[in-house]
């Protein structure tokens, strides 16, 4: 009954542009409010960490990629069951309650500074200059 405030998103291809994500999917992510993952299974979560890195708090069931990623009531929400409605109400709750939204959505972004690609980047450098210092 309230579907007029969500955006179902199709798949957005990456052909013509040069960079990753599409420039039209990262409009999409810093004029939403929260990511709702309704895919069972997400093996690595780039997307998890595209939104979280917009400062969008992650909705996901307890699957592989989601729970390594999106941690429960600091960065989004882990959601146990979808037929029972929990995932309608937890998004519900995270609405009526801006300010733990607002706290959840400080946290997303903070929370993925672990896979920055520079970070990570001269991290390997400095593994394999000490490799070669062998």
């Amino acid at each position: 009954k309230n579907n007029q405030n969500f955006i179902l998103v199709q798949n957005i291809e990456n052909i013509y542009e040069k960079y990753f994500p599409n420039s039209k999917l990262i409009k999409m992510y810093y004029s939403s409010d929260l990511y709702l993952n309704l895919s069972r299974i997400e093996s690595f979560g780039i997307t998890f960490i595209e939104a979280l890195s917009s400062g969008l708090p992650v909705i996901s069931f307890n699957t592989k990629g989601a729970n390594e990623i999106v941690k429960n009531k600091y960065n989004g929400l882990i959601v146990k069951n979808f037929k029972n409605e929990s995932y309608v109400n937890e998004i519900t709750n995270l609405y009526k309650k801006k300010y733990y939204l607002k706290k959840i959505k400080s946290n997303a972004s903070r929370s993925v500074k672990k896979y920055d690609l520079d970070l990570n980047s001269n991290k390997i450098l400095k593994i394999f200059n000490r490799l070669i210092k062998f």
